[in-house]
């Protein structure tokens, strides 16, 4: 219901704590046009039980509330992955973890579900009380597209080459200004090639 307030009075939605999976649930109730946004943890460690362990502080008490705990139902998560601070299934669903490449590879299905962006929240520890190093780490593979896209998936505006996939919120701005219009035509900020490295953010 709340997905569908979204689209109906709102710009968009924001989903916190949900799986790539509900992405794609959520842009099928938005449907294309409304913003979609959601939020996803992420980790650079490559032991897993390490990373796990860290997710479960971290998350743990958002299982036992019930907005949560029904958002998760919904996606077919059961009691048992709830308990006990979250199964392993639920946390690898809920935080992304291993190397950087792994991490963004993640963030990246959000993209391919029909996210506009992703917000990224680095669990760390005191060391980097802000995340700011782990975002370091992750920074370069975010930016480290693909030189092109499939010939039926490129953006049409800009000529870059880009693949509309990981560049939606682009994209959107370019085309509006018509399938036909030249690297010129497009704002200062707006074009693909001019917005990649402001678009950290996974778009």
């Amino acid at each position: 219901p709340m997905l569908e307030v979204a689209r109906d009075m709102s710009l968009g939605a924001h989903p916190y704590l949900v799986p790539v999976e509900h992405t794609a649930k959520a842009r099928e109730i938005l449907g294309p046009d409304p913003l979609l946004i959601p939020e996803h943890k992420v980790i650079i460690e490559t032991d897993a039980d390490k990373a796990r362990e860290r997710a479960r502080a971290a998350i743990g008490w958002y299982l036992g509330i019930e907005n949560y705990k029904r958002n998760l139902f919904w996606m077919g998560f059961t009691e048992d992955d709830i308990a006990d601070g979250g199964s392993d299934r639920l946390i690898d669903a809920l935080v992304a973890h291993g190397d950087a490449e792994t991490v963004v590879a993640k963030l990246r299905g959000h993209l391919d579900a029909g996210a506009d962006q992703v917000a990224i929240q680095a669990l760390t520890g005191p060391e980097d009380p802000f995340g700011v190093e782990m975002l370091r780490q992750i920074a370069p593979a975010i930016l480290r597209r693909p030189a092109t896209a499939p010939e039926d998936n490129r953006c049409t505006v800009c000529n870059c080459g880009q693949d509309r996939s990981v560049m939606r919120t682009c994209i959107r701005t370019c085309e509006a200004l018509g399938p036909r219009a030249s690297p010129g035509d497009v704002p200062a900020g707006a074009g693909c090639t001019e917005n990649e490295g402001a678009e950290a953010a996974l778009d």
